[in-house]
């Protein structure tokens, strides 16, 4: 049986290159992007599928994961590999929201993960 990937932050970097390598071996590979336009054009370059995926939102990721559930019935592995470094600066120059956003996509969008996605990967 093939196995179904979800890549988070797919479009580019070690996403995309993990989609393109899960790809040869035969893998089915859905790589999600919070940017819809560079996700449609990596997922079409690669050969993948694509699905809107912005970490930030409890509701995108939700979409996202129940989007793949109705094609696929299942999700058999989720790569969380999105994440952003934020503005380059002395802290002094950050403001609280800087901080706040890199947080927010690096750290706290696995509570979403944690309701939306893994309960799924944990019935395998």
């Amino acid at each position: 049986m093939t196995k179904i990937v979800l890549i988070t932050g797919g479009n580019k970097g070690l996403g995309y290159a993990s989609a393109e390598a899960l790809k040869a071996l035969g893998y089915k590979v859905y790589i999600g992007s919070r940017n819809d336009v560079r996700g449609q054009q990596a997922s079409q370059k690669l050969g993948v599928h694509y699905v809107q995926l912005d970490v930030t939102s409890d509701y995108s990721v939700k979409n996202a994961y129940n989007m793949i559930a109705e094609k696929e019935g299942r999700l058999d592995i989720l790569i969380n590999n999105a994440g952003i470094s934020g503005q380059f600066s002395t802290p002094s120059k950050l403001t609280p929201r800087d901080v706040e956003e890199v947080y927010q996509t690096n750290v706290f969008w696995y509570r979403s993960n944690d309701e939306h996605i893994r309960p799924s990967l944990r019935k395998i």
